[in-house]
């Protein structure tokens, strides 16, 4: 079940949109691709994602399937993993954010609200 979205908490995103580039993927597009470099935290604002890895035989995995409200591509934000771990597609066309870890970074240290998305 889907925690409601409190008015505090409707007010901190859309801060946090207010910094952010948004774009339109279609359906199946790539999104980001794994081993390229991580750079940008993603939050999808409408539709939905498929987040995938390849095995060595080069079949798709499937992670996780991520919608409305749920942010992807954290993992480069911490230690010194700086390529991204798996891909990301768009599953229906989806409306996603993008901002860079600087700028994020930058961010949080006027609005630390932001951490706590």
């Amino acid at each position: 079940m889907e925690t409601p979205i409190t008015p505090e908490k409707s007010k901190v995103i859309s801060r946090f949109l207010e910094h952010c580039e948004i774009s339109t993927y279609s359906t199946k597009q790539l999104i980001i691709r794994e081993g390229d470099p991580s750079k940008d935290l993603y939050y999808i604002i409408n539709g939905s994602v498929t987040v995938v890895i390849e095995d060595t035989k080069g079949n798709e995995i499937v992670l996780a399937y991520l919608n409305p409200g749920e942010f992807f591509g954290e993992i480069g934000m911490f230690g010194d993993e700086h390529s991204r771990t798996a891909s990301v597609r768009a599953k229906p066309k989806s409306e996603i954010a993008s901002i860079s870890y600087e700028k994020l970074q930058n961010l949080t240290e006027i609005f630390p609200d932001l951490m706590f998305l």
